[in-house]
């Protein structure tokens, strides 16, 4: 399995750059080790979220709404975390990582529209493991 990352930073999703290659030698099991997954209510992926910061993070809505509290960034995401930061520019806060299994589990269309989330900045994609898709459209208001 391809553990090299492929890294999307886009403001807005319009400009996005690609950056393969980074923390190549790093295994699978050293990411898995760096997460402290959940699973909630059965979703098609596991789940994680960091920050530097100690707010929690609340997004969707009716019985869909998730509130989640962060722990800290473990060394390697604090790694990866300052290579983001050194090709952007900015200092990203938080971290919300997605693990699926396999092709089968996904991240359906959603909306990064949370009012906690500064919109002035874009959001970051950082993949490891299997070649993924990942899809953009519009948001119809």
């Amino acid at each position: 399995m391809n553990t090299n990352p492929t890294f999307l930073v886009g403001a807005h999703h319009v400009n996005v750059t690609v950056m393969p290659g980074e923390f190549k030698d790093v295994t699978l099991e050293e990411i898995d080790a760096a997460h402290s997954w959940v699973n909630r209510d059965g979703a098609p992926r596991d789940e994680c979220f960091m920050s530097t910061r100690t707010d929690s993070y609340t997004y969707g809505s009716g019985a869909g709404v998730r509130t989640y509290e962060p722990i800290p960034y473990t060394p390697f995401m604090e790694q990866v975390r300052q290579r983001v930061k050194a090709v952007t520019g900015i200092d990203y806060e938080a971290c919300f990582s997605n693990k699926y299994v396999d092709q089968s589990k996904h991240l359906g269309w959603h909306a990064d529209d949370s009012p906690s989330i500064d919109h002035s900045f874009g959001i970051v994609v950082v993949s490891f493991g299997a070649e993924r898709e990942i899809w953009f459209r519009a948001n119809r208001l």
